[in-house]
Order: C-alpha cells, then structure tokens, then sequence
C-alpha cells in the first residue's frame, strides 16, 4: 500500500511529508497496541519510515488506538471550560452581561465547540460534560441556589448536550 501511495504521489508530482508529526500510523486493533509495534513490519514511504503512534489529532479530533475519543473529550472540555470562564468572569447578577447576551455567547460560541464531530466522539463520553453544562445554566441564569437542570435549560432556551447531540 505504502509503495502504491508513494508511486501515486510521484506520478502527480506530489510531495509526501513524512517527518513525525505529518505522516504517522495508528493501530486500531484491540489485539495490537502501538506498544507492541517493534515487532510489527516498518511502513516505509521512499526511503522515510513512518512513525507508530497510540494517538493522532486529525482535523481538530484527537483519535486514539481504542477508538474511545477520551482524550479528546477532556481535551474539549478543557478548552471550552477555559473559554466559558473568560467570558462569564466579570458577570454576576448586578453586573456585567445580561441574561440574553450569555445565552447567546454561549449557544454561538461553546455549543459550537462541543458538537464539532460530536457524532464521531461524544457517544461515550457525556457524562463528562454533566457538571460543565451545570455550572454554565447556573451562572446563564444568575441563580445563587441551584435550580433543576430541567428548570434551568427552560428558562434559558438552551436543551440539554444529548439532545442537542441528537440533533446533529
């Protein structure tokens, strides 16, 4: 395959970057772990071998050799925990953004975020985000005491991550 890929590229006049975070392969068995590729056969590209990896960022989705996409949550929950706080940071209930002004930066912004590829990664991995989607009605709506997430997302208009998923 490598040599029918490598022969493509030169009949096109193509040139194929192979240095170690361009070109890289991933195993997606659960027999086979990258950790166990020094005894596997070297993927070679002209004279370029190509590197064994357990994970790979591929358009902005972190994919891993189990196929779990966890490290790619945690990753999106990060950023878009981090993203929430700078926006919400001055905003209290006397002060600061309104109600409407959160919902839509949060809709437009932080939705946006969460449901890139999210029918490929975020199956498995919602319970992750329960607590986030929590703390963000909380503060969405101003409230000092804890509202029901149901009463909260229908004050705000904002449904919940697996129907918004479901959506997509």
């Amino acid at each position: 395959v490598a040599n029918y890929i490598a022969n493509w590229c030169y009949m096109w006049r193509l040139c194929i970057n192979c240095s170690k975070d361009k070109t890289e392969v991933i195993i997606i068995d659960p027999q086979i772990s990258s950790n166990q590729s020094n005894g596997l056969l070297k993927i070679a590209i002209g004279r370029e071998s190509l590197l064994y990896v357990q994970k790979s960022k591929v358009l902005g989705v972190i994919i891993d050799e189990n196929l779990s996409f966890e490290q790619h949550a945690r990753y999106t929950l990060k950023s878009v925990s981090y993203n929430w706080q700078k926006l919400a940071d001055n905003t209290s209930r006397k002060r600061g953004l309104n109600t409407s002004a959160l919902i839509l930066l949060f809709k437009t912004i932080i939705m946006t975020k969460l449901l890139y590829a999210s029918p490929i990664w975020l199956n498995n991995n919602t319970d992750l985000f329960k607590k986030f989607m929590a703390k963000s009605l909380l503060r969405i709506t101003g409230a000092q005491y804890y509202p029901s997430n149901e009463l909260a997302r229908l004050i705000t208009g904002i449904p919940s991550l697996e129907d918004m998923h479901k959506r997509v």
